[in-house]
Formats: structure tokens, sequence, C-alpha cells
């Protein structure tokens, strides 16, 4: 081991294969010669362990889409939770990791870190999403219920507890020095692509009567709006000949788009494909026309900026994209295509003009380079490797 290479421990309750945001953490660290382990979970055909692209992995729990209501979906993450303490404890006494990065959700899942902290690695939570509006949005609750009020407490005591914050937008973190922590303790890196994996694809024209490909990859869940895309494909289907969409994915709102599809005698135009590695995603995309991420607006969905929309962008897919809060804040009208928000008719009317005009479409292909040369991983990268310097050199100050 060089004297450089540091030991990190990535702990959380997500797929390493699945989560681009873990992977391309691992793979970048990997990549500067540091030692990396993760912790977290995977499916009942996995094996318990596994050597991934040097990364060793440890599936210490199954999970499907099984959650029905916020106690079994609890019951879950604190079953996790028990088990991390213990793995998690076992592991630091057996490596002495620098650095434990956790990714929530769930902020408390953080904690499973005490006993490691206690033999000297530094903390990091990475808030990927705010749990607060996350149970707003997935249970119905309104923000004056009781259990919202825990979940902001629980936030601000896990990031006075780590050392370091991390965060996916600035809007978040605005948010997040609000209410629970100091700016100078957070930093923002974004869930932008690695560029090896989702690099730019030669543009693909569209004659008369080939098949128009549409594309959505990424969780089925309400807010992610796949249900208006479906309406707005029903609204097309007899217009646009050859049209198709395929959506890669796996929630909890499968079951239900596909009867929606049934319903909408919409099977001979959308395909369902199962969750695929990340690192596979761009094979499904090369030949697509237009990518799409039709995300409801409102509490949690209108300031989560999705992973899927900077993938087509780095693969410079034509992309429509609803228009909330922090779309608007990271992309421009030239780059991409904004629709209005739970609009399944101004979808259909953006899909339309796309596959009208060409020249319109190539336009889109070509900006996609604007954000991409504004926001990138080589950026990110550095700004995290930088902290985890600062990190276990004690240059960096834990702010309350």
């Amino acid at each position: 081991m060089s004297e450089n290479q540091l030991k990190i421990c990535m702990v959380g309750y997500t797929k390493y294969l699945h989560d681009g945001r873990l992977h391309r953490y691992s793979q970048s660290l990997i990549q500067s010669g540091h030692l990396v382990d993760v912790i977290g979970l995977g499916f009942k055909h996995d094996t318990r362990t596994a050597v991934i692209d040097g990364v060793r992995v440890f599936r210490i729990q199954n999970r499907d889409f099984s959650e029905t209501g916020p106690l079994s979906y609890f019951k879950n993450l604190f079953t996790y939770f028990l088990k991390s303490i213990y793995f998690v404890t076992k592991m630091q006494l057996k490596m002495r990791y620098d650095v434990i990065h956790f990714h929530n959700i769930p902020d408390f899942g953080v904690f499973c870190t005490i006993p490691a902290k206690w033999m000297g690695a530094k903390i990091i939570l990475d808030i990927h999403d705010l749990v607060p509006e996350f149970y707003m949005r997935k249970f119905n609750v309104l923000e004056n219920h009781f259990i919202i009020r825990l979940l902001r407490v629980i936030e601000k005591i896990s990031c006075t507890y780590t050392d370091r914050v991390i965060t996916v937008t600035d809007l978040w973190k605005e948010t997040l020095s609000k209410r629970s922590l100091n700016s100078d303790k957070c930093d923002v890196i974004m869930n932008v692509p690695i560029p090896d994996v989702f690099k730019p694809v030669p543009y693909v024209p569209h004659k008369k009567n080939d098949p128009f490909h549409l594309s959505y990859h990424g969780n089925l869940a309400e807010q992610t709006g796949v249900d208006l895309l479906l309406d707005a494909i029903a609204l097309i289907q007899d217009i646009i000949p050859n049209i198709t969409l395929q959506i890669i994915g796996e929630g909890r709102e499968r079951i239900h788009l596909q009867e929606k599809m049934h319903d909408l005698r919409i099977d001979d135009v959308v395909t369902f494909k199962p969750v695929i590695p990340v690192t596979e995603l761009p094979n499904q995309m090369s030949e697509i026309h237009v990518g799409v991420d039709p995300k409801r607006d409102g509490v949690y969905a209108g300031e989560t900026l999705s992973v899927k929309s900077m993938e087509y962008l780095g693969m410079q897919i034509p992309l429509i994209v609803s228009k909330t809060k922090a779309s608007e804040y990271y992309f421009d009208k030239d780059s991409v295509y904004f629709v209005e928000p739970e609009n399944p008719n101004d979808l259909a009317h953006a899909i339309m003009d796309l596959y009208s005009h060409e020249k319109r479409r190539k336009q889109y292909y070509q900006n996609a380079e604007r954000f991409n040369n504004r926001y990138n991983w080589q950026m990110m990268k550095e700004r995290y490797l930088q902290m985890l310097n600062d990190l276990v050199h004690n240059k960096s100050k834990n702010v309350l």
C-alpha cells in the first residue's frame, strides 16, 4: 500500500451496479489508486461478496420494491441499519478505513459508523435526496406532520455528527444550509455521468418510414411521471408511424404502468425492460432519437435533477424534459426541449415537433455539449478528491 493511498468504505441502502452515483465515486477512487469497499444491497440471486473492476462489494441485505407503506418501508431501512452497524464495525476493525462515505436514504443510517468514527475514520454524509421532502412525496404527508418534523431533526443531527456533507444540487445545499448546517460544511457534487461510460454517440437521423425511437430509463415511481409519458404516447401513436418507447427500470409503479399501457392499447408501441447495470445503459440508448424525462413538479420532484437527463445529454441524445425548478436552473432552452410538467398534451406536442423537424432535433444534439462543458465529472471528481485529501489531513474544519 502506497503512502498516499486512502482506504474508503462506501455504505448505502442501494445496489452498487445499478446506482450510477455509487459506481461513479468508486471507480474514480480506484482509478486514482485508492482502495474501495462497498457495503450495500443485492438481488436474491447475487453472491454475498464480489470484486467488480477492483471494488470489493459486500451485499448484506436483499431488496425488492414490496414496501406498501411507511411501516414496511422503515422496517426494511431499520433492518439494514442494524446489519450495517455490525458489518461496518467489523470491517473497520479489520481495514482501518480512512473515510466512510455514507449515501442516504436514510439519514439516520450514517450512525452505523459511530464505532468506526471512534476508531478514527472520517465520516461523510452524502445526501442524494432530502429525506423530509422525499417522505412527503412518497407517502403524501403534509409538511406539518410530526414525522416530517422528526425527519428534519434527524437530518440536522446527522449533518452535525458527520465531518462533511455532500449534496447533489445548489438548490438542496441552500435548503440544507437554512435548516441543518453551515454552508461551509457542505459540498455540491452533481450526478453528472462518467464520460467514459456515457460518451457522445453519432447523431441518429430519422428516415420517414423507419421506427422513431423514444427512451426513458430510471426509477418507476409516481414523481417520475412515466404515466404521463404513456398518456402522451397514446395521443400520438396513430399520428407517428412506427413510434416506439422503451422503458428501462424497476419500482413500485411498474405493475400499475404496465396495466395502464394495456388500458391505453399501446402494447405494440411500448416495451418495458428490466433494470440493468449502469455501464450497460449506453448500449440500450445508442440508437435512440429522443430521450424523455417527464418528471412531475412540486415538493421533492421539482427540485431533483434527474441523472437520466444528464446521461442523455452526456451522449448528446436530444432530450425532452419537464420545466421544473431544478431543470430550469441547470439547463437552458437551447440545450433541452422544455415542456410543461404534468401536461401530456404538451409532451405529445414536443414529441411531434422533434419528429417533424429533423433540423431542430439535430440542433439539440449539437447544443447538449454546452451542459457537458459547464458541468462534468472531471470537475466534480477533482472537487471530491480534494475534499478527501483535506478531510484526511485535517485541513477541513468540522463546521457545525
